[in-house]
């Protein structure tokens, strides 16, 4: 495992012999990696394979009753009424608050697994496991650019992408993390391939760029979080203090311009200052994986989310839990989610409400500044309609009413567009 440094006794042992065995530790620490991925792998399909199982459930159990009621079998089942963006209804256990469905985006046929929102608001890019990122304006209804081509050989041929996000210095620059060990960038507005950056020697995982420097930060499943000067296309620093995989990278904000924090299947969060790559935060909580992690600079907060049905918010001045809501006890007209993972979390650009991204197939809400004392609260909102998991939001803000609106990614393809009431 990366956190620890295997001490070897060199009397009586070659260079050689010395060597081979630390292949053999990296092999094995390699080897638990991929079993790990695999364990996730089977039980997000076992997951889908019980929901299926409990449609056609209740599916048999209605025929059923239709036969003995005399109904007979029905000639043609009846569709469910759709709304204005082909959706079904919104479910029981979901409500939307002041929030309205706006759009319903299609512009995958495959699990969509990121989405990020240009400063502007106007347009968003997704990272899909079709090998493309799409960039979707909002207001035309159409994708404007696809970068990424998988029937194009070369070095800009992207593998199944994780992680989207929009450079803060550069706005015409994006960023891809794919599972083939590299990160992508592109000029977004010319369709340009600038380059690829190799340095990790797993999946890649998640990227951040920095607010005021020209760096970017990756997570892999090599338990590493790379920082990487983007421009020249070279490593600053290899933090690799993580037990397992690295899901999760966020940059702490102009103020503490020199720190990031990570989140890890090792069920932690780390908090790294750049300089010299010291931990000067470890923060434990959580009893599963961690998926997400966003951070507020105007509240100073730190959010994670796991696969423990829990969100967990962490003063970045002590590294000190806040509180917690536990996605499990939320409060759904049909009943709790007892089954629920929470993935990518997400803070709007004011820091006053949080979006979790679930496996529910929901993007729960949280009202920030109106959590309780002791760090619980239910959510405000439960956006549904997905038929599989939502792994990421991103929040945006109406150029022209100022309005929040919130876009979910599922691995179920389409993307929900909502926009806030007033």
């Amino acid at each position: 495992m990366s956190d620890f440094t295997y001490q070897f006794e060199l009397d009586g042992l070659e260079i050689e012999q010395v060597e081979m065995m630390q292949k053999a530790f990296e092999a094995k620490k390699a080897a638990m990696t991929n079993m790990g991925k695999r364990h996730r792998e089977l039980k997000d399909k076992s997951r889908r394979l019980q929901q299926e199982n409990l449609h056609l459930r209740a599916r048999n159990q209605e025929l059923n009753e239709m036969i003995m009621s005399g109904g007979g079998m029905p000639e043609q089942v009846e569709q469910k009424p759709r709304n204005d963006y082909g959706q079904t209804d919104m479910p029981a256990d979901a409500f939307s608050g002041k929030y309205q469905l706006w759009d319903k985006i299609l512009c995958h046929q495959a699990p969509v697994h990121s989405v990020a929102m240009n400063k502007d608001s106007r347009m968003i890019a997704t990272a899909s496991w079709d090998t493309t990122c799409k960039l979707w304006d909002l207001q035309s209804k159409e994708v404007v650019r696809t970068l990424g081509d998988p029937a194009e050989e070369g070095t800009n041929r992207m593998g199944g992408l994780y992680a989207v996000a929009f450079a803060k210095t550069a706005d015409n620059i994006l960023g891809c993390a794919s599972c083939d060990k590299s990160v992508y960038l592109w000029n977004h507005t010319t369709g340009e391939f600038l380059n690829r950056l190799t340095g990790h020697c797993d999946e890649v995982n998640a990227l951040d760029f920095h607010c005021d420097q020209q760096v970017l930060a990756t997570a892999g499943d090599d338990c590493k979080c790379i920082v990487w000067d983007y421009g020249e296309g070279i490593i600053l620093r290899t933090l690799d203090k993580h037990l397992k995989a690295v899901y999760g990278v966020t940059f702490l904000g102009k103020e503490k311009e020199y720190l990031l924090a990570t989140a890890s299947f090792d069920q932690s969060i780390r908090c790294y200052d750049m300089r010299d790559k010291q931990v000067v935060g470890l923060m434990k909580y959580h009893s599963d994986d961690v998926i997400g992690i966003a951070y507020s600079d105007n509240k100073q907060i730190i959010a994670s989310g796991s696969d423990d049905g829990k969100i967990v918010l962490w003063d970045v001045r002590t590294f000190q839990r806040l509180g917690e809501y536990d996605t499990h006890v939320a409060k759904l007209e049909n009943g709790p989610l007892l089954e629920n993972e929470v993935k990518r979390v997400q803070f709007n650009p004011s820091g006053s409400l949080l979006a979790a991204a679930c496996s529910s197939g929901k993007a729960l809400v949280y009202d920030i500044d109106n959590t309780t004392r002791d760090g619980t609260g239910q959510p405000i909102a439960a956006l549904g309609g997905h038929r599989d998991c939502v792994f990421d939001c991103a929040w945006g803000v109406d150029p022209t009413t100022g309005q929040n609106m919130l876009v979910s990614a599922s691995h179920d393809h389409p993307l929900h567009f909502w926009k806030e009431s007033r």
